[in-house]
């Protein structure tokens, strides 16, 4: 069987967003730490969709060279799309996680004279109107929305500041093609209607930036992505889970998978490693109210931490590695070097001296990338769901969740337990 995509992501948390998107939308899919040979695809049967996950939303513009050689290897194995997946607040500089390097590299590999940019994913509570992302302040139901450079965790992001919602603003700081957009109002044209208009926009521009408002609009903008791939070569585009989701969505209504709905519920496993580099608010306000349930946590920057967690593990408690609880944590400001590898080899040192443990799940976009690249783990499937764009995998070994900073309700970790947030 031919692949329908192939995903390659700017970080571990991204990928697995992406995984759950494709295996929501029926596509037997798998993620992978390092681009698979030909021979690797081939030999799973029925793969249709596969995502590889990298660290490149913390590499420097000129690190971003070394995205070449992995889009060319994913050319290689000739699926209908391919797709450079974003964090969905799309959070880039000039300086590092640079996406218009990205798109401009794509571009070349695929002798692609245009390239689509979908920034929304409105499962996940981002929003992109007339060239604006929207994000809300959680993806917990009901959280409020803010304009980027007002939202009150990316505005103050300690990497990379969204200091501009205007993409294509944001987008002009990091290349010199032109941007056009595809606006809300060309994606609810009529159909044919909306198939000219986006053919003028892609002949005018050499960045199509796509606005995606709502979940009933994927399948609209799914068809735009997927009529313009020839079947000669695989058409390359960027985007967050809302890239992955519209083709989804598109394939589901013209019967090529059905989506897939039957989730068990998380099996309830302890105990669990929770490893934490976020600042982020919301998953400050995970780790108290996982605290508040009894679970134990230990400093990240303490010389013992190994130690401490592993002896936590062994008498049967759950618990959290954190370098932060929150963005007004004071640890925030202490400067060490690839924090997220550190991370990833305290992490080795708590498992080797834990046996018992069987699940483990990561917080925070770029230390995650960095510190699972320390375990080793080389293959992914999903599981089943937690929360949208955080769901439960198989790895080697081990059931890991990987979460971005701003993913999840406050109890999130207890659901990554199969624990009742009440206990």
């Amino acid at each position: 069987m031919s692949l329908l995509l192939a995903c390659l992501a700017d970080d571990f948390t991204g990928a697995t967003d992406a995984l759950e998107s494709l295996t929501l939308a029926g596509l037997q899919t798998v993620m992978f730490a390092d681009a698979p040979s030909p021979q690797a695809v081939a030999a799973i049967h029925g793969l249709q969709a596969i995502v590889v996950a990298t660290a490149a939303r913390s590499w420097t513009s000129e690190e971003s060279e070394r995205v070449r050689p992995m889009l060319a290897a994913l050319r290689e194995l000739r699926p209908r799309h391919v797709v450079y997946k974003v964090c969905s607040t799309f959070d880039s500089s000039p300086q590092r996680g640079n996406i218009g390097r990205v798109i401009e590299i794509g571009s070349e590999v695929f002798k692609q004279a245009t390239v689509p940019v979908v920034p929304g994913a409105p499962t996940l509570g981002r929003y992109a109107v007339f060239g604006n992302l929207f994000a809300a302040g959680s993806i917990a139901s009901g959280a409020d929305v803010y304009r980027l450079d007002r939202h009150p965790v990316m505005s103050r992001h300690p990497v990379t500041p969204m200091l501009e919602s205007d993409l294509r603003r944001h987008l002009s700081l990091q290349t010199d093609r032109t941007i056009g957009l595809f606006d809300v109002r060309e994606l609810s044209l009529p159909p044919a209607e909306r198939r000219r208009a986006w053919a003028a926009a892609a002949t005018a521009h050499a960045i199509l930036l796509c606005d995606l408002l709502t979940v009933d609009q994927q399948a609209a903008l799914g068809g735009l992505l997927d009529d313009s791939a020839d079947g000669q070569a695989p058409r390359f585009s960027v985007g967050s889970s809302g890239a992955t989701s519209s083709l989804g969505a598109y394939w589901n209504a013209n019967d090529a998978c059905k989506p897939r709905t039957d989730w068990p519920p998380v099996n309830p496993q302890r105990p669990i490693l929770v490893v934490s580099g976020s600042c982020s608010a919301v998953t400050g306000r995970q780790i108290n109210a996982a605290l508040s349930a009894g679970w134990v946590g230990v400093d990240a920057f303490s010389p013992t931490a190994a130690t401490d967690m592993a002896a936590v593990l062994r008498s049967g408690r759950n618990g959290i590695l954190h370098t932060c609880i929150g963005p007004d944590d004071q640890r925030r400001t202490i400067e060490l070097p690839d924090m997220g590898t550190r991370l990833g080899g305290i992490a080795s040192d708590i498992l080797a001296n834990a046996p018992t443990v069987g699940r483990v799940v990561f917080a925070g976009g770029d230390a995650t990338s960095h510190a699972l690249a320390q375990l080793g783990m080389k293959t992914f499937r999903m599981i089943t769901r937690i929360t949208p764009g955080a769901p439960l995998c198989q790895s080697d070994g081990y059931e890991i969740v990987c979460k971005g900073g701003q993913a999840g309700p406050d109890d999130f970790f207890l659901l990554a337990a199969g624990q009742p947030s009440s206990s």
